[in-house]
């Protein structure tokens, strides 16, 4: 999954939020990130913009400068966005999306297995 930095929003000196735009829909699994100090941070996930964001984790603690794998659950995301609730605003050392393209998904497995990892989650979380 490539991504690209769509904002970098530093709302006050201990919160912020950093965009995430993914190349294409993909399923996320989890998020692996370093920082440089303590965080507290949450994860949601959209598939447009200006759409409903879905919350993926919630008060997720990073420590520092120690890498922490915070699991999704296989959402089906176009966009990641990453709120920083506690901590300095510092520099993000390691970033990982962990997960695969939904064209991935439906080139590889069956029908059943495509309506089962992506579809149905799909239509219930966005629709």
């Amino acid at each position: 999954m490539q991504t690209e930095i769509l904002n970098h929003d530093i709302e006050s000196k201990n919160s912020f939020s950093v965009i995430l735009s993914l190349d294409e829909l993909s399923c996320l699994r989890s998020v692996l990130i370093k920082y440089s100090t303590r965080a507290v941070i949450n994860v949601s996930v959209a598939k447009s913009l200006n759409g409903q964001w879905v919350r993926a984790a919630r008060n997720a603690i990073v420590t520092h400068s120690k890498i922490r794998t915070i699991k999704t659950g296989s959402l089906p995301a176009k966009y990641v966005k990453i709120d920083f609730l506690e901590g300095e605003v510092r520099l993000i050392q390691e970033l990982l999306l962990n997960g695969c393209k939904a064209s991935d998904i439906k080139g590889e497995m069956t029908s059943e297995d495509t309506e089962l990892l992506l579809n149905r989650p799909y239509t219930f979380i966005y629709n």
